[in-house]
């Protein structure tokens, strides 16, 4: 096993008192909760004067700031430890010796180890020696890190230090502003986690480009948790969205949300066989059974009070039907883990579909019908339902090859969301019939898209807002954890399919997407509520929680928990999956 990279923070540390000593140390263990497995940190604990502390096992060695040889002599220290790579500084005026601390100038000129700096104070209008000074600290250092725009700012303004010099990370210490009651301390905790988690992915990345990504990043998992699913369950269903993570009753209900939750109860439920899931379920499937019209489709949305509101026509309207056969195909499936009443209600609604699916043109639709009718087919073996998904199947592949962008390996004009579940419901299709047509195109397009949205690093998933049509119009910005989750979906059976190492790589990447590794290294997941945020936009994230979002990431997070424990450095033949190709 290749030994870990170590960074060492040269800081004040805990238990010494002092706002930079308190950054360090949750900076440090959330650093190390959230990268565990990636690298290791430890301490250089600055002290002044005859106090020593009782410090943790973090702390290596100290340094005293106010004796100039320390200086040096603990630099050389370090240059001879072969496992430090990379040394970080918090840095303070006051935290070391001399004139705005200039003495911090022998340590520095004579570490050899690459260095980044984080200024927790940026002072404006300097005198000619601080001036000198910060010059003189930017001359060795691989990074400035400040911690708003503002300092940034000041820096490259009045300091004359380079643009590329600078890194804002940003935090904010505003336990003043919202301590005032219960509920603002409550939003403050909330809120400082995730800001420290943020940085903590900031520092990073900036760490793995410092070392020229000779330091691979493996995100820790979070617990499982339905708290906020249940938070925003009532009797009636799963509501749409929140204010943060409040319920929003006035945003009503959706078909395609208590579609999803079903299937992330019955994968919870699957795992764990926690009785409190089967409340949860039948409240879902209650919803799904008393929203189905005569001809089988479902209302779409409904108001707080269950009144329906107006359905959407056309594509959007055939795919939350579609979704929702998904849900109930998905459910049927396990059977054995749900009293025979559960099923069979699911069994009434689904049939009930089955005419009305024939009439489908959206291409997505046609994909979550498949994907239902595989599952509920599983168990049923019907020659009627297989002719029904190879009727659905050359429905969508005839779309696939009435294209005539030869270099557009798809099956509309455009790639926009939820592409994903396209080629893996041929993969379905597959599996059900034995057709190699159905694999081969599946294989293709899905590899195409592969090719656009993951790369060896992370995941960048097609906008929302703005449609890709080739390589020239490509357009980031504004993404959704249900596209994250339906990728992670077709990783996941691509994988068992093909035992392509890449898939399960770009598995592990995709997931990635939400603990931080995304383009603004932005945390998608709030540990303390269960919740997921909405959308990752082009500067920040939104912080409501939203069923779809919460319960897609669920979706997700039970797919990859059944790949913990397998081996970072596995073979592929380890896992060897033979399709099941339905014979009957």
């Amino acid at each position: 096993m290749t030994e870990k990279k170590e960074i060492l923070f040269v800081t004040p540390f805990t238990p010494r008192g002092g706002k930079v000593a308190q950054y360090s140390q949750e900076l440090i263990q959330t650093m190390r909760e959230t990268f565990e497995d990636s690298f290791s940190i430890n301490v250089c604990a600055l002290e002044s004067g005859k106090i020593s502390y009782n410090y943790s096992d973090l702390v290596k060695c100290k340094m005293q700031t106010g004796e100039h040889k320390q200086y040096v002599l603990t630099a050389e220290d370090i240059n001879k430890n072969d496992r430090i790579n990379l040394v970080c500084i918090q840095h303070d005026f006051n935290l070391f010796g001399g004139e705005y601390g200039e003495n911090i100038l022998y340590f520095l000129y004579t570490l050899t180890k690459p260095i980044i700096i984080t200024f927790h104070t940026v002072l404006e209008r300097p005198k000619v020696i601080c001036k000198q000074l910060v010059k003189g600290i930017a001359t060795v250092s691989e990074k400035i890190i400040v911690m708003n725009k503002y300092d940034a700012e000041i820096l490259k303004r009045e300091y004359e230090i380079p643009s590329e010099k600078i890194a804002v990370i940003p935090f904010t210490d505003r336990l003043d502003i919202f301590s005032d009651s219960k509920s603002n301390l409550t939003f403050y905790q909330n809120n400082h986690f995730n800001e420290m988690q943020n940085s903590a992915i900031a520092y990073a990345n900036m760490f793995k480009k410092t070392l020229k990504d000779k330091l691979p990043l493996k995100y820790n998992l979070n617990e499982i948790s339905l708290a906020h699913i249940k938070r925003i369950t009532n009797n009636a269903g799963i509501l749409r969205h929140s204010n943060w993570s409040q319920p929003d009753i006035n945003s009503g209900y959706s078909i395609d949300d208590n579609a999803h939750a079903l299937i992330a109860l019955t994968l919870h439920f699957e795992l764990t066989k926690e009785k409190s899931d089967l409340t949860l379920i039948k409240i879902y499937l209650k919803f799904i059974e008393s929203n189905q019209r005569s001809n089988g489709s479902f209302i779409t949305n409904l108001d707080k009070f269950g009144n329906s509101v107006p359905d959407d026509s056309g594509e959007d309207y055939q795919v939350s039907t579609a979704r929702t056969i998904w849900a109930l195909g998905e459910f049927i499936s396990r059977g054995n883990s749900f009293s025979s009443d559960l099923i069979k209600t699911a069994e009434r609604v689904m049939e009930k579909t089955f005419s009305y699916i024939e009439d489908f043109d959206s291409p997505k639709a046609i994909a979550f019908s498949i994907k239902g009718l595989y599952h509920y087919n599983l168990t049923r073996k019907s020659p009627e339902i297989k002719q029904i998904i190879v009727s659905l199947a050359n429905h969508l592949i005839s779309k696939y090859h009435k294209l005539d962008n030869v270099d557009f390996e798809w099956f509309e004009d455009s790639l926009s969301f939820e592409n994903c579940v396209l080629p893996e419901s041929l993969l379905y299709a597959y599996l059900e019939t034995g057709n190699e047509i159905y694999k081969t195109v599946a294989k293709i397009s899905f590899d195409y898209l592969l090719s656009i949205t993951i790369d060896e690093n992370k995941i960048q998933i097609i906008s929302n807002k703005y449609f890709y049509k080739n390589e020239n119009n490509q357009l980031i910005f504004h993404e959704y954890p249900i596209d994250v989750s339906y990728t992670i979906l077709a990783l996941d059976l691509f994988y068992e399919v093909f035992s392509e190492e890449e898939y399960w790589e770009k598995l592990e990447i995709a997931f990635s997407w939400f603990n931080g590794n995304n383009y603004l290294f932005k945390v998608m997941y709030n540990h303390n509520t269960g919740g997921c945020y909405d959308e990752l936009g082009e500067e920040s994230v939104n912080p409501d929680e939203s069923a779809e979002s919460t319960v897609t990431y669920l979706i997700a997070r039970l797919i990859i928990e059944k790949y913990i424990g397998i081996p970072e450095e596995k073979e592929a033949e380890e896992l060897e999956f033979e399709p099941a190709i339905s014979e009957y």
